[in-house]
């Protein structure tokens, strides 16, 4: 078990990457002029921070960030509503809203429910779920491009350094009540390998289109 300073000092780590992470999709979203997280991601990840903020109050200074990251949440939704043309040409605006609309509408009513069903109040099985949601679907991103549109080296890392924090924090010191919950772990393993594989893609990908991975931010 990790003392109590060196637990919070990683879960402040969390945070911290994952707020630089966050500017820096931001920001090359806006250069760029396109989504840089899979808007079925940032659906569940709005009703995590929602329910995080306002519903289920994490413990701690935590309610705070999730209301910091509900915030960055709005802000990653008018990107996608603004630049949705470039990832999609070939859908009409009223699917592609349609489609966000139906993303929003499942993530909120299944995240109601399984927070009850779980007995989940402070989100950690669920925040986990949303984390591996999350990484699998930057890799289906990165797949879905033919170039590095809204994606960048320094955002992969971001992704691994902040949710590794997490992971071993938790890993060491487990939340009361999941100390023998069998799938998180796994899903521990599974998100690091998947960002892992997204960082090496990125790398790869830059390296072939003549982009230097490291200057690129």
């Amino acid at each position: 078990m990790l003392p109590q300073p060196v637990y919070f000092a990683f879960l402040g780590n969390f945070d911290l990457f994952w707020l630089i992470t966050y500017g820096l999709i931001i920001r090359r979203a806006f250069k760029d002029k396109t989504y840089a997280l899979p808007f079925i991601a940032l659906a569940v990840n709005t009703a995590w921070d929602f329910f995080g903020a306002f519903v289920y109050p994490s413990p701690y200074i935590q309610v705070y960030f999730n209301v910091v990251y509900f915030v960055i949440d709005l802000v990653l939704l008018f990107q996608v509503l603004r630049y949705w043309r470039a990832v999609h040409p070939n859908l009409k605006a009223w699917q592609f809203y349609g489609l966000v609309a139906l993303a929003y509408g499942i993530t909120f009513t299944v995240y109601t429910t399984a927070v009850a069903d779980l007995n989940d109040q402070v989100g950690v099985r669920t925040a986990w779920v949303d984390t591996f949601i999350d990484a699998v679907l930057f890799v289906g991103m990165f797949f879905g491009r033919a170039d590095l549109g809204g994606q960048s080296l320094y955002i992969a890392l971001g992704k691994i350094i902040g949710t590794g924090s997490a992971v071993i924090a938790v890993s060491f010191n487990p939340i009361a009540g999941t100390e023998h919950v069998a799938t998180l772990p796994w899903l521990y393993f599974w998100i690091l390998v998947l960002n892992s594989v997204y960082a090496l893609l990125v790398y790869r990908r830059s390296r072939q289109l003549g982009i230097n991975p490291w200057r690129r931010i």
